[in-house]
């Protein structure tokens, strides 16, 4: 026995660091599967316990992504009271050159008549419905006014109005113009009522000069040539007005006016008349609660009237400088122009 003792631990001895290194192997072998195992479980179970919490976070970011960067397929929100599309549109770039449509337009005609002379503010125009004087050209509506003998006038201009096309009540109606230069001149752009319901019928009442004001009037635009680049809008009603010197209007500069086009608009609710040049307003006229129709008669359908009117008690002001009339021969003819004009409706929103 002790013989055999002593040959085990003889073995022993010889090969103790061989079987040091394979203890060591399989003890790492038990660490290495350990790891592994526990590796996988985590795999299996953490995202049970943590759907709920990742499932959040990724709902947040896939419903704001979309909302702020992604493409914008769907129409626009329209904010405004207006409709975003026209209901009565004139796109002269599409129209061939000539005449107006006589379905769309109607003319004034002459100097306003016996009992209105010079259209009531002395002007010095005889309007006709010539070619000459009124024509699509080039894409454009061209309203020219010419020193020309007629009707007993020595001027001839176009007064072109909406009747029986267009008539409205509230809306927004915007105008791509260029205005005419020149001392003397008088363009417009402006709104009557279509048939009137306030304006008294009396014989007394139809003596008063001022009595189609009590239903109204809507200047969208004037200018004279004597103050270049400055426009001039005005709600006229009965009780406001030039006569009693108390109208309401406002003035803005506009630069190049009569070298480049403008948007000229209106937009008109059952409570507001905003003028704006370039989508920028420059004066508002609001309708108090307590107005009468004598204040505020713009509740009824109105039409269109676009004209050059020349001299007269607004565009002759200058009659020391060029007489008779406050009119400068020499910068004639004289020719406001139009590319288009679109009425969009009233939607009360």
């Amino acid at each position: 026995m002790k013989a055999r003792f002593k040959e085990f631990t003889q073995f022993l001895r010889r090969h103790y660091s061989r079987m040091y290194l394979l203890v060591f192997i399989l003890v790492l072998c038990v660490v290495v599967v350990f790891f592994v195992t526990e590796h996988q479980l985590s795999r299996e179970t953490i995202p049970k316990m943590k759907v709920s919490a990742v499932s959040k976070q990724k709902v947040s970011t896939v419903l704001t992504k979309p909302i702020t960067k992604a493409p914008f397929s769907g129409s626009a929100v329209n904010i405004s009271p207006f409709s975003t599309n026209p209901t009565w549109s004139q796109d002269f770039s599409t129209m061939p050159n000539g005449p107006l449509n006589s379905n769309i337009w109607s003319y004034d005609i002459g100097n306003g008549g016996p009992d209105n002379p010079g259209w009531g503010n002395n002007e010095d125009e005889y309007y006709t419905s010539n070619q000459s004087n009124v024509r699509v050209e080039n894409g454009q509506l061209i309203l020219e006014a010419q020193k020309q003998s007629e009707g007993g006038f020595n001027y001839t201009s176009a007064r072109i109005k909406t009747l029986p096309s267009l008539n409205v009540m509230y809306g927004k109606l915007d105008i791509d113009a260029k205005l005419p230069s020149g001392v003397g001149t008088w363009p417009a752009l402006w709104l009557l009522p279509t048939t009137g319901i306030y304006e008294p019928t009396t014989p007394a009442a139809e003596q008063d000069p001022n009595n189609y004001l009590h239903d109204g009037e809507i200047d969208m635009l004037e200018a004279t040539g004597s103050i270049p680049a400055q426009i001039t809008s005005t709600a006229q009603s009965y009780v406001y007005n030039p006569s009693n010197n108390n109208e309401r209007f406002n003035e803005t500069n506009v630069t190049n006016d009569t070298t480049t086009f403008h948007e000229y608009e209106l937009q008109w609710t059952p409570t507001s008349l905003t003028f704006l040049v370039d989508g920028v307003a420059y004066h508002v006229v609001n309708k108090a609660a307590s107005d009468s129709t004598d204040i505020w008669p713009y509740n009824q359908p109105f039409y269109l009237i676009l004209n050059i009117a020349m001299g007269g008690t607004e565009g002759g002001t200058e009659t020391q400088q060029y007489p008779p009339y406050g009119i400068d021969d020499s910068s004639g003819p004289w020719k406001m122009a139009i590319k288009s004009i679109n009425y969009y409706p009233y939607t009360g929103k």
